[in-house]
């Protein structure tokens, strides 16, 4: 099924995995093996259902400050995760960018995730979709950080005449056209410092369930209302 309404691109801040897996009897760590299962099978429906873009949210600059086994845990999934699962995906014609302040990563995970970018990387033949991980990622960090490299390559004189746009190629999410629907599963209704520049004007959506519970018929309920909602205001 695709919407007469086009949705170009979507970010989903993926919470609620620690409490799932507390809710069935798991440890706080398992659950985010189950919301990494879940967001594998979301790239699937999202190309499914005609989205081009997809920005999933999977590791702020805050988790940092987690338990150092925690940490370890979630480093050491993403590791495996990225050998046994993305690396797959590039063949099924779906590129891979991770957006953040990589450099905090261990050296092996960093160069694991530089393979999967080229890997996956676009070339003359079309991609099915465009899968981004905001991943040692927080918005204000990402404000902060563009703001010291423009001022270390552009002039006074530049930075006097830039643009909104010529900021954006400064930014880690550069790369991503504006979403126009953000999707928070797990309850809470903020943003967490995700996407602070690009969500201006995106459609908030919250779900209470938890991420591992997010199923393609939520996704599909969530693209058709914010389609009706965009008919009736002639959008």
């Amino acid at each position: 099924m695709k919407f007469n309404r086009k949705v170009k691109s979507i970010g989903i801040i993926i919470d609620g995995n620690r409490r799932w897996a507390v809710k069935n009897g798991m440890k706080k760590t398992e659950g985010h093996k189950y919301g990494l299962d879940n967001l594998l099978k979301t790239i699937d429906w999202a190309e499914e259902l005609g989205i081009e873009e997809i920005t999933f949210y999977i590791f702020s600059t805050e988790n940092w400050k987690r338990t150092k086994t925690e940490v370890n845990a979630l480093m050491a999934l993403f590791e495996k995760t990225i050998k046994e699962q993305f690396a797959r995906l590039g063949e099924k014609g779906v590129e891979i960018k991770f957006i953040g302040d990589l450099k905090m990563f261990p050296k092996k995970l960093q160069k694991l995730i530089a393979e999967l970018e080229e890997k996956t990387k676009s070339t003359k033949k079309k991609n099915k979709i465009k899968v981004f991980l905001a991943a040692s990622y927080g918005g204000r960090n990402e404000i902060i950080n563009g703001i010291k490299k423009l001022s270390r390559e552009l002039s006074k004189k530049e930075i006097e005449k830039l643009t909104e746009k010529d900021f954006e190629k400064y930014l880690y999410s550069g790369v991503i056209s504006d979403p126009e629907i953000i999707i928070r599963t797990g309850g809470d209704t903020r943003l967490s410092n995700f996407l602070m520049w690009k969500s201006a004007y995106s459609e908030l959506i919250f779900l209470k369930k938890a991420w591992p519970d997010f199923r393609k018929s939520d996704l599909r309920k969530v693209l058709k209302k914010y389609q009706e909602a965009r008919l009736q205001k002639g959008k």
